[in-house]
């Protein structure tokens, strides 16, 4: 059963005062617009199987995870925080922001239902994995890692399995992960600089994909690798790959947590 939940007690949920949230992490129902601004949040946190109208996180700084699983929230926002690992699991949403962040370890987004992803703007994370199981309209990752404030070995994980539309322009990771590219999808990178641009299991004949502006971080040690994805192998004959001088073909299965294994 959701609780009815108004601002103050939320507050005391996220700040770790409500002991039996912290315990049992009972079900809440948050209507309206709430706007969470300079506030540090201690505890990590879960919420599942809740009900959020619109929450905006402004300059926050999370010292523990948060993790969203089960849950309706129409709009989610994460404007210039400093966070650990986010995760949203089998949520139904309209909107999902990760914006300007000071610092994010991982963000996960798996086995949702949602109209619109915005990534930007964040220069130091570890991870960001849109992954497969997903149903969303659209998704823009954009202007993502720089060098001078990125300290982790990031990767960009994506699966666009069933998207209408998902851009990648300007980012820069370590790895460049993309799984599955689904049928009738549209899917664009324009401009990324990686050591390892990886693609597993991509075979969308009737997907538009359009890919321009790939570059490698380190010529010397920078790979594309290309396992099981015949789409990929046609792209690669219009010389979207000529700036790298590894570029490898693999038919075989692959997990994508093991990416590193046939990167050398």
């Amino acid at each position: 059963m959701l609780r009815s939940t108004g601002y103050k007690q939320l507050i005391r949920i996220l700040k770790g005062e409500d002991l039996e949230f912290r315990i049992t992490q009972y079900a809440i129902k948050m209507p309206g617009v709430v706007v969470l601004e300079d506030m540090v949040f201690p505890h990590a946190l879960t919420f599942r199987n809740c009900q959020f109208d619109q929450v905006e996180f402004r300059n926050c700084k999370f010292l523990g995870d948060i993790s969203f699983k089960g849950s309706r929230l129409n709009r989610l926002t994460f404007s210039g925080c400093q966070l650990k690992d986010v995760d949203v699991e089998k949520c139904h949403t309209q909107k999902i922001s990760l914006v300007n962040s000071v610092q994010v370890q991982k963000f996960h987004i798996g086995a949702s239902d949602i109209n619109h992803i915005e990534i930007t703007g964040n220069p130091a994370f570890e991870a960001f994995e849109v992954a497969c199981e997903n149903n969303i309209l659209t998704a823009l990752i954009e202007n993502n890692g720089q060098s001078s404030k990125n300290s982790f070995k990031s990767t960009i994980y994506i699966c666009p399995e069933r998207f209408d539309q998902m851009t990648l322009k300007n980012n820069r990771s370590e790895i460049l992960h993309v799984g599955t590219i689904g049928q009738f999808s549209s899917f664009e990178i324009d401009g990324y600089n990686a050591n390892l641009v990886l693609f597993s299991n991509c075979n969308g004949n009737n997907a538009n994909v359009h890919f321009q502006g790939l570059q490698p971080i380190d010529v010397d040690s920078a790979s594309v690798c290309i396992v099981n994805s015949d789409r990929v192998l046609e792209l690669r004959q219009s010389g979207v790959f000529n700036s790298f001088r590894n570029i490898k073909n693999y038919e075989q299965p692959l997990q994508h947590r093991n990416y590193a294994r046939i990167a050398g």
